[in-house]
């Protein structure tokens, strides 16, 4: 597989042995970053806890306002390792499994070019 036509793109799939325990902020650098912190399972039934932290508000995009077929089912703007990107998903299923699936990817943000 090339690494590089896969950098910016991902999946994510449903969970639902997760749980959100708490939900606050941490300073970091002199700024409020926002953070859960969850608990779910390993591959062998064991407990785990894993701290997240927020990169910014994803929305759900409703038919109407797609301006494609194209447009993302989900999407906003994120900022992460310090870099802002726009966040898109699209709701998928898997072909051999037929589970639901999101398809997603990040595009670099350019602050001066952004018309919004």
């Amino acid at each position: 597989m090339d690494n590089k036509n896969e950098n910016l793109k991902g999946a994510m799939w449903t969970e639902s042995k997760s749980q959100i325990h708490w939900r606050g902020y941490m300073m970091v650098d002199g700024e409020k970053k926002y953070c859960v912190i969850i608990k779910s399972e390993n591959d062998k039934g064991q407990e785990k806890y894993e701290l997240a932290f927020s990169a910014g508000l994803i929305f759900v995009s409703d038919e109407e306002s797609k301006i494609s077929e194209k447009s993302p089912d989900w999407g906003g703007r994120i900022t992460f390792n310090n870099a802002k990107y726009k966040f898109g998903a699209w709701n998928n299923v898997a072909k051999d499994s037929g589970n639901d699936f999101l398809g997603c990817s990040l595009q670099e943000v350019d602050e001066e070019k952004a018309p919004f």
